[in-house]
């Protein structure tokens, strides 16, 4: 088949690009698109849709649709369902398929075979790459994918999407796609399959016994492997922590010298203090974290990468099997730790309902990004600097505890739910474990540049007006001739704080905290840049150094002390439970359907955050820290 030629002015054909898990088939979607992605939902559905545009060398394109990745097209949970209705062009609002690149794992390509028997079923002309070619040398295994292609009658092509191997040749097969000559018969696919791989593809044995299933032994042991998580997660934790520390600094003191310049240029008065006090100490505030942000996202990206993720999944099916869950709900929860958003919409291939709910309403307990501009404000200003263990910090310690907590409190609220208002059995747990792999480092850089722009979008936007609001209802109705901190105290905002000041102060807090944790309802880590501006209006400071002096250094007005070691406990924990984030609110609606979940969510989150901040505090001022 010749190649079609696109005028300027014609939409480019779409691709839909469908694999099963763990094939990389994202890696694959990732090399051939690159950053020209953009995401949302399928109309009508909540599914996340991944496009991306693949540019030709003659400037014309195609546009590839990263479908979720599906074992069958007749699946019943919401992301293969969405496959399915994709590839029979039955979904309202969505282009049709001009084709299908359909991304084979070369390891286990009998086994893939089946979802490839079902693309071809379907009449679209069809690619098969077969993936992880470099992978399959090593293990010994051949596939002849010129004698695949002939009996197919489309292309197959080998690629290597970590290696970029193969894929000039994959480009030029996208470019005139092919349907099949054979006809794949409706029964008896098994048979069928064996047909078309005879000769074709050799599996050696003696595989199973592989140094990959003696490592896997030890991964999934339920003493060693749980070690060895753990073992993970303290060095993630250390490395967010301590490693990214030298990139705050940097921020740190680029925003500082920002600050001082701009206010060295406008007259003092109103607008200046709007701007270095509002904007800049709100908005720098929080963009110093984006170190931290980076190397979270990076961690999660390369365990994700190389395999060890559906190994933690099934090590932890077993605790998840005891809150009436299962080991489907360990990456959607792991997720979370990055941002609960994406987090709560991985259930969707959780085929349950009943499990997939429980997990929407226990995944937001997982500690997100928006969380580590919190923890390490009040992390870095009243815990010591000491070392535990001769190389583990103390900082690192409760850092890694805040994470913890979710997860503790995660382990009986899923309990309690699966045994009330969700009963219902358990759905048993099978998973497909891929082959380790060294990460591709191409598709990390792009998810960690993703969450980093996400990052900074937000600080641009959401914190930015804020912060401003922030400056506003601190500055005004202004006090003539009153200091600073009388006039923060008469102003809407601290009339506000005042009133709602008996409600917090069990927790050990001052109205000025409790403002800071009222304006965070939109997004948690707008506490930090709450935090800023009050104090940057009390102080005139805008670096965050200056803002851990002034916590330091803050007094109540008998005197006394505003934070101590038990208040700082008492807010990181209280942040570690809360539900303050309108968008996974709203997200936990669109998933479960209803904002009486979404409600539900709120309500029991914010009653676990005060307890919780109340116990911590209590027990803390008890033991005289």
């Amino acid at each position: 088949m010749n190649s079609t030629h696109i005028e300027a002015d014609e939409e480019p054909p779409l691709i839909g690009v469908v694999g099963n898990p763990n094939t990389g088939k994202t890696t694959l979607f990732n090399a051939l698109t690159g950053l020209h992605q953009r995401v949302g939902n399928y109309a009508g559905v909540t599914v996340e849709r991944k496009q991306g545009r693949l540019r030709l060398s003659d400037r014309s394109h195609l546009d590839l649709l990263d479908l979720p990745g599906s074992y069958t097209l007749d699946g019943r949970s919401p992301d293969e369902k969405v496959v399915g209705e994709v590839l029979k062009n039955q979904l309202d609002g969505e282009r049709p398929l001009s084709a299908v690149l359909v991304v084979a794992d070369v390891v286990h390509l009998k086994r893939n075979f089946n979802l490839v028997s079902e693309v071809l079923q379907t009449g679209l002309p069809c690619v098969v790459a077969v993936n992880m070619v470099d992978l399959g040398r090593s293990k010994g295994i051949a596939v002849d994918c010129a004698r695949l292609s002939d009996r197919l009658g489309i292309d197959v092509v080998p690629v290597s999407a970590t290696r970029r191997e193969g894929l000039e040749d994959l480009i030029d097969c996208l470019r005139r796609p092919r349907s099949a000559s054979t006809e794949v018969p409706v029964e008896d696919v098994s048979e069928w399959i064996d047909s078309t791989l005879e000769g074709a593809f050799t599996n050696p044995p003696g595989l199973t016994d592989s140094r990959s299933d003696r490592v896997d032994r030890a991964l999934t042991h339920p003493v060693f492997g749980s070690l060895a998580f753990f073992a993970v997660m303290v060095i993630v934790f250390q490395a967010i922590f301590s490693w990214s520390a030298p990139f705050m600094d940097a921020i740190d003191g680029t925003v500082s010298l920002f600050g001082n310049r701009v206010g060295s240029k406008i007259p003092e008065g109103l607008f200046r203090s709007l701007v270095v006090d509002g904007a800049i100490a709100g908005v720098g505030s929080v963009v110093i974290f984006l170190p931290q942000i980076a190397f979270l996202f990076f961690a999660i990206s390369v365990l994700e990468d190389c395999g060890y993720m559906p190994r933690a999944a099934l090590m932890m099916d077993r605790l998840m099997r005891w809150c009436g869950l299962s080991g489907r709900s360990f990456i959607p929860m792991l997720c979370s730790f990055a941002c609960a958003v994406p987090g709560i919409m991985a259930t969707r291939t959780i085929e349950d309902r009943r499990d997939r709910l429980a997990t929407i309403l226990v995944a937001p307990l997982m500690s997100c990004s928006a969380r580590l501009p919190v923890y390490t404000l009040f992390i870095a200003a009243f815990i010591p600097k000491v070392a535990i263990l001769g190389w583990v910090g103390l900082q690192g310690l409760t850092m890694m505890g805040l994470y913890l907590l979710g997860v503790v409190i995660a382990v009986p609220v899923a309990r309690l739910l699966k045994r009330t208002a969700l009963e219902g059995t358990t759905v048993p747990f099978l998973m497909e474990l891929p082959s380790y792999k060294v990460p591709n480092f191409r598709t990390i850089w792009l998810r960690v540049y993703h969450a980093c722009y996400a990052f900074l979008r937000r600080a641009g936007t959401v914190i930015f007006v804020a912060s401003l609001v922030i400056w506003a209802l601190a500055t005004f109705p202004r006090t003539e001739g009153a200091d600073d901190a009388t006039s923060l105290r008469n102003s809407a905002l601290g009339t506000a704080g005042r009133l709602i000041e008996p409600v917090v102060k069990p927790l050990g807090w001052d109205w000025r905290l409790a403002v800071a944790s009222l304006s965070a309802f939109p997004a948690r880590e707008i506490v930090v840049a709450s935090l800023a501006t009050i104090y940057s209006v009390e102080e005139g400071e805008e670096d965050v150094e200056s803002l851990k002096l002034a916590l330091v250094n803050a007094k109540r007005e008998d005197g006394s002390p505003a934070f101590t070691i038990p208040v700082a406990l008492s807010v990181m924990v209280f942040f570690a439970l809360c539900a303050q984030c309108s968008s996974t609110l709203a997200v936990i609606r669109r998933e479960s359907g209803s904002w009486g979940w979404a409600g539900f969510s709120f309500i029991y989150m914010t009653g676990l955050a005060y307890v919780g901040a109340l116990a911590v505090y209590r027990v803390a001022a008890g033991a005289g820290l």
